[in-house]
C-alpha cells in the first residue's frame, strides 16, 4: 500500500493506472520497465487506484530483475487527506466526471510531481534514451497555486480541461507571457519548452499516414 512506502525525492518516474484495473498490460510493463533499465538509480513508480494489483508472471519477472520498480495501491482518501484536492474528492466532483479516468490522472500526476518532484510520464512512453534531471518543465516550486486552480476550477465536462489547458493557462499567468511560444525566449523559472519532435519521431499526421500505408500493404 502507498503509505507504507517511502517515496524519495526528486528522482522518480511516475506513471499511472486510473481506470480501476487490478492488472497491468505488457504494454504498460514495457513503458515501466524501459524508464527503469535506462535509469538504474532511479525509481519508477507505477501508480495504482485499484487498492490491489495482480502480481502475474510478467509483473514478478519484472519486479524481480529491476530492484527499482515498485508498484503501488493508493487509497484515494487517504492521498488527498488535507490537501486542496481533498473538498473536490468529498463532494464527489472528481468521481462525477464525465471523463473520470482522464481527469483523476490529470489530478494524481500534478499531486505526486508536487510532492515528491521528479517525471512524470504516459503508460504509453517507452523511454529510448537516459533522460536529464535538471529540466523543470512545470514550475515545481508555483505547483500548490495551480492545485488550488484545479480545487476551485475543476470542470468534470470538458476532457481537456483540467490537464493540458489548465497547464497552459498556468505556464502563461506564472511567465506572463502572451503565449506559450514567448516562453523560452523570458527565460521563465529555467522552464523550457520542447518541440513535438523531441518526443515523437515523426509529425501525427504523417504517423496516421504510415498506419494506412501499413495497412494497404497487408
Amino acid at each position: 500500500m502507498f503509505y507504507k512506502v517511502k517515496i524519495p525525492k526528486d528522482t522518480n518516474f511516475f506513471f499511472l493506472e486510473t481506470s480501476g484495473r487490478s492488472r497491468l498490460t505488457l504494454k504498460e510493463l514495457c513503458a515501466l520497465e524501459s524508464a527503469a533499465k535506462l535509469h538504474p538509480k532511479r525509481n519508477a513508480f507505477f501508480i495504482m487506484t485499484n487498492k490491489t494489483y495482480e502480481r502475474t508472471t510478467a509483473v514478478v519477472e519484472i519486479m524481480e530483475k529491476y530492484s527499482n520498480i515498485q508498484l503501488l495501491s493508493i487509497d484515494l482518501t487517504y492521498v488527498f487527506k488535507g490537501t486542496v484536492i481533498e473538498n473536490l474528492w468529498l463532494q464527489n466532483r472528481i468521481q462525477k466526471s464525465v471523463h473520470y479516468n482522464s481527469h483523476m490522472s490529470d489530478i494524481l500526476r500534478y499531486w505526486f510531481v508536487y510532492n515528491y518532484g521528479g517525471t512524470y510520464l504516459d503508460s504509453d512512453v517507452i523511454v529510448l534514451k537516459e533522460m536529464p534531471m535538471n529540466y523543470n518543465f512545470a514550475g515545481v516550486e508555483n505547483m500548490d497555486s495551480f492545485l488550488v486552480d484545479i480545487s476551485i476550477n475543476f470542470d468534470g465536462t470538458v476532457w481537456i480541461n483540467n490537464g493540458p489547458a489548465m497547464l497552459t493557462s498556468n505556464l502563461i499567468k506564472l511567465c506572463k507571457a502572451r503565449t506559450m511560444g514567448t516562453i523560452n525566449k523570458g527565460k521563465c523559472h529555467n522552464i523550457q519548452l520542447l518541440p513535438p519532435n523531441a518526443f515523437y519521431p515523426f509529425i501525427i499526421h504523417l504517423g496516421n499516414c504510415i498506419l494506412i500505408l501499413a495497412q494497404r500493404m497487408w
